[in-house]
């Protein structure tokens, strides 16, 4: 664990992280439907509804981790990877202080994500040819 002054500065960071997202989610109004004459115009807003929507959902996930974090920090366990239970690098607590998996692990996590989509996505392509 951090000696008690970072404690202090990472739980303000996230904190105040914490606020900005709380201000993106009360963009809800950017999700209305709204009824439009031309078709045009109902593309458009359908198009900047899908933007605010995942803008939301991504706002969301990240205030999650962020709140993961603080009760992480809060019981003693911030700065330990929540898979293998290594330390986090000092540096990617202070590049992402709501990180919860080493570099490593994470590297690993990202690669199961999105390794079946870059599949998915070249064989269109692939297929077009």
């Amino acid at each position: 664990m951090t000696p008690e002054f970072d404690k202090l500065q990472v739980k303000k960071q996230l904190e105040d992280a914490r606020q900005e997202i709380a201000k993106s989610l009360g963009l809800w109004d950017q999700v209305c439907i709204e009824q439009a004459a031309d078709a045009m115009d109902q593309v458009q807003a359908a198009v900047a509804r899908e933007l605010a929507i995942g803008n939301l959902d991504r706002s969301a996930r990240w205030l999650r981790e962020i709140e993961e974090a603080l009760r992480r920090l809060d019981i003693g366990e911030y700065g330990t990877c929540a898979n293998c239970d290594e330390r986090i690098g000092p540096k990617r607590l202070h590049a992402v202080p709501w990180a919860q998996l080493c570099l490593k692990c994470q590297e690993m996590a990202d690669q199961s994500e999105f390794g079946d989509r870059k599949h998915y996505a070249a064989e269109p392509l692939l297929n077009a040819a």
